[in-house]
């Protein structure tokens, strides 16, 4: 006995199509793992020619090398609670202003106070990456694709530690630490034009609206109580309040299931 299985029409197709943007947005998200490297190596070429114009100590040195980790270690720490909070989406697009702002920082540095004070706000957008990018690409994937796309934030952190020491040789000639530092503004912006373009995950639509959700309930089941107190007959409690929040967490989804 045989049992057939009968294929939706176009459902192969919508099903390729959806793949292909999941991966596309796995790439584009994973541009803050490439962020992530060429902010962490560009600073290994460029700080020979920092150290020649401001005249740096070896204690200076070390602190415009390791402040970084400052920004990094409150972006990490702080990062999961504001996905939670504002989505995975929104924060990616944080993460990308940071970086072009912490590179526009460093690359117009008139003074050694303002250079460290850039490299703070890199080293912020460095662990604000590390804890929202994985979490984005793992979210969009579907389980069979995702560990190789959740090891693109891997690939990306190591091109961009590549492509930081070919900048610093592109521009070691002409000792322009400035451009060094500042053409971390392209993939920044990159990265946020792109998450401009692409949806929230199902995940980080509950996590923001479920609180919301409860917080209207509570509130709107508060006011029922009371009309009903006031006026001595009952009333349908608040359907208006609830069916928009319920909506947008079983609307259909762009990424599908998860």
């Amino acid at each position: 006995m045989s049992t057939q299985v009968k294929t939706v029409p176009g459902s192969a197709a919508r099903q390729t199509t959806s793949r292909g943007f999941v991966l596309i947005a796995a790439v584009f998200a994973a541009l803050g793992g490439l962020l992530f490297g060429y902010d962490t190596g560009v600073i290994s070429g460029a700080l020979i020619f920092i150290r020649s114009q401001f005249h740096l100590s070896v204690f200076h040195q070390e602190l415009v090398v390791s402040v970084v980790l400052v920004g990094a270690a409150f972006g990490a720490l702080s990062g999961g609670r504001l996905a939670d909070a504002f989505g995975r989406r929104f924060m990616l697009l944080v993460t990308a202003l940071i970086f072009v702002a912490g590179a526009i920082v460093c690359a117009t540095a008139p003074s050694i106070g303002v250079l460290v004070f850039g490299r703070i706000i890199v080293g912020l957008g460095i662990g604000l990456s590390c804890s929202t990018v994985p979490l984005y690409i793992s979210e969009v994937s579907p389980a069979e694709a995702r560990g190789w796309q959740v090891s693109l934030f891997q690939l990306a952190i190591t091109v961009g530690i590549l492509a930081a020491y070919l900048v610093d040789y592109a521009f070691a000639a002409g000792g322009a630490w400035r451009w060094m530092l500042g053409l971390a503004v392209v993939p920044g912006a990159i990265l946020g034009l792109a998450m401009v373009a692409m949806p929230e995950t199902h995940a980080g639509l509950r996590s923001m609206v479920m609180p919301m959700l409860l917080a209207t309930c509570w509130r709107g089941f508060g006011e029922h109580r009371t009309s009903t107190r006031n006026s001595g007959r009952s009333r349908r409690p608040f359907p208006g309040r609830t069916s928009a929040g319920i909506s947008l967490i079983l609307w259909p989804h762009p990424f599908g299931p998860l």
